[in-house]
């Protein structure tokens, strides 16, 4: 309750600064992500998985989802609703990605070379951006 209490107010602090230079102060998803959000929106946040990147997810917000990155070494954990070690979330994102995934803004391709440790690793290109605050 006090995460997401933190995760609302951080978030909106975060709609509410105007960068100077014209950069959005956050990113939303493509209409096809944003079309899973609930609407109405219920009581609380509603959170989902990116599906390309263990380390981010999506946050709901009037049928529009932003996305929210996880501190640096941890992933979503879909059932706590929260950022977690990533052996506690048993994330699916090299699964989800065995075939080439496109969206708008970011291209995914999983590699399964024997010669690199995890066997799947993923190639995400993400968009140029300025995230300083």
């Amino acid at each position: 309750m006090q995460l997401t209490l933190i995760l609302t107010v951080c978030l909106g602090v975060i709609l509410a600064s105007a960068p100077s230079d014209g950069v959005p102060a956050y990113f939303t998803a493509s209409p096809m992500i944003s079309s899973r959000c609930p609407m109405p929106p219920g009581p609380y946040p509603h959170y989902m998985a990116n599906p390309a990147d263990c380390g981010s997810f999506y946050m709901c917000s009037w049928n529009i989802a932003f996305l929210m990155d996880c501190p640096a070494g941890l992933h979503f954990n879909t059932e706590l609703q929260v950022c977690d070690f990533p052996i506690n979330t048993h994330c699916a994102a090299a699964a989800a990605t065995k075939a080439h995934v496109q969206d708008t803004n970011t291209t995914t391709t999983a590699i399964n070379d024997a010669t690199h440790a995890p066997a799947d690793m993923i190639t995400t290109t993400a968009p140029d951006y300025d995230t300083t605050i």
